[in-house]
């Protein structure tokens, strides 16, 4: 994991944090900073390299609709070179599904991904490498992307006897 360490900082995060993220996001072109400042508040994991922020994982709560329930969705961005690992997205994916099972369960019912990254949506259309790592398919967003689902009271896969 090149050193990295993963931090959970859900509704828990300094100005100072606040800062490095907003400038993350702006200065990799991925988020305007109106849209950097209204996510920070979502920010639910930290990828530090040292102290250097190098990637987040967001959470937020909406209705995934196909199940009438709430869940925490989940997004994630780590600067390119950073990326890669797949033990890096298991531990940030399990840390995240853990810590707000354990503080945040009564919010929601579990975690979904939507798979923005062209690579995991081929590979969750495709293959069975969603599946295996414990997500069931929820059918499409209102983007058209794929949405995957692990509830906190049924975990398979990665989330499991850890």
């Amino acid at each position: 994991m090149q050193n990295l360490k993963l931090q959970f900082v859900y509704q828990n995060l300094s100005q100072e944090q606040k800062q490095g993220i907003i400038k993350l996001w702006t200065s990799s072109g991925v988020l305007p900073q109106n849209e950097a400042l209204r996510r920070v508040e979502q920010v639910s994991t930290l990828v530090l390299f040292g102290s250097e922020i190098v990637g987040v994982s967001t959470a937020y709560t909406a209705e995934l609709k196909v199940l009438n329930e709430s869940y925490f969705f989940i997004r994630a961005f780590i600067k390119e070179e950073y990326r890669g690992s797949l033990a890096l997205r298991t531990k940030l994916m399990q840390l995240n599904f853990f810590e707000l099972k354990k503080s945040y369960a009564q919010e929601a019912k579990g975690i979904v991904l939507e798979l923005e990254n062209q690579k995991l949506a081929h590979l969750g259309e495709h293959t069975n490498y969603m599946t295996k790592r414990g997500y069931t398919y929820a059918g499409k967003s209102e983007r058209a992307l794929q949405l995957w689902y692990v509830k906190f009271d049924e975990p398979e896969g990665i989330f499991i006897n850890l």
